[in-house]
């Protein structure tokens, strides 16, 4: 129960009181998440084994994983307890290849990997359909956002309606704006893909995204290495490559 002083002030003594925060809801069948995998792999080796390759395929299921359960009243005074509500899906893949040799005294190596994994919202309960909470089909770090369209110019604004700062102008019709902002000529103009004039963000849900879309993601993607040894008597080198490909589109 987390304390701190009350922001009101007792007019006979003049103090701040210490008060003590109601603790958070805790679900009556609050269990452990579980979890099922499956892994596949292949391993190879070719030429006297200076080629050596691997290929492992996995997929995590975490069932029951704690995420806030029904929405509640606000009256209640307390946010929904975290209950065993919703059902996670990770699949990836990883590849290894590796290549060993030397030339009398030279001696070389290099080993390339490339792995790839996406994760998924598989079930549900009691879920509001929020873009920026879980709801069924969700992927892990998607992003949504408004399309860019390029920007406001004097051209769409109404003809004697800029003042001499270039501000304040009315909009030509059909010219869709972004609500509740003033629009001026340099401002960012987004594309309205509902077509209703609007610029908005709607419900704030899958079901009603207003014009907002799925943009890309902030998890990596594609993620690679290349490791390089190279000896020759007392000398040695070695170089290290790694990178990945951003899930973030526009």
């Amino acid at each position: 129960m987390n304390t701190g002083n009350a922001n009101w002030i007792d007019p006979n003594t003049g103090v701040r009181y210490l008060t003590i925060n109601p603790p958070n809801l805790i679900s009556s069948t609050f269990s452990w998440e579980k979890v099922r995998t499956l892994n596949l792999g292949v391993d190879i080796a070719l030429f006297n084994s200076k080629l050596n390759g691997s290929f492992d395929w996995f997929r995590r299921q975490t069932i029951g994983m704690l995420y806030q359960g029904a929405d509640l009243p606000a009256v209640l005074g307390s946010a929904p307890p975290f209950q065993n509500v919703t059902d996670l899906e990770s699949k990836g893949w990883e590849l290894e290849l590796s290549w060993k040799d030397k030339i009398k005294d030279f001696k070389y190596s290099f080993t390339f990997n490339l792995s790839d994994n996406r994760a998924f919202i598989t079930k549900i309960n009691n879920s509001a359909g929020l873009i920026d909470g879980y709801y069924k089909g969700k992927e892990i770090g998607e992003i949504w956002g408004y399309v860019s369209n390029g920007y406001y110019t004097n051209d769409d604004f109404q003809p004697n309606t800029l003042d001499a700062n270039l501000m304040n102008g009315k909009l030509k019709e059909g010219i869709p704006f972004f609500k509740g902002v003033a629009q001026n000529p340099g401002d960012m103009k987004y594309a309205d893909l509902n077509q209703d004039g609007i610029i908005f963000n709607g419900t704030n849900t899958v079901s009603d995204p207003g014009d907002m879309k799925i943009i890309g993601n902030s998890n990596r993607r594609f993620q690679f290495g290349l490791n390089s040894n190279f000896s020759y008597k007392n000398i040695d080198l070695s170089v290290f490559i790694q990178g990945w490909v951003s899930g973030i589109f526009g």
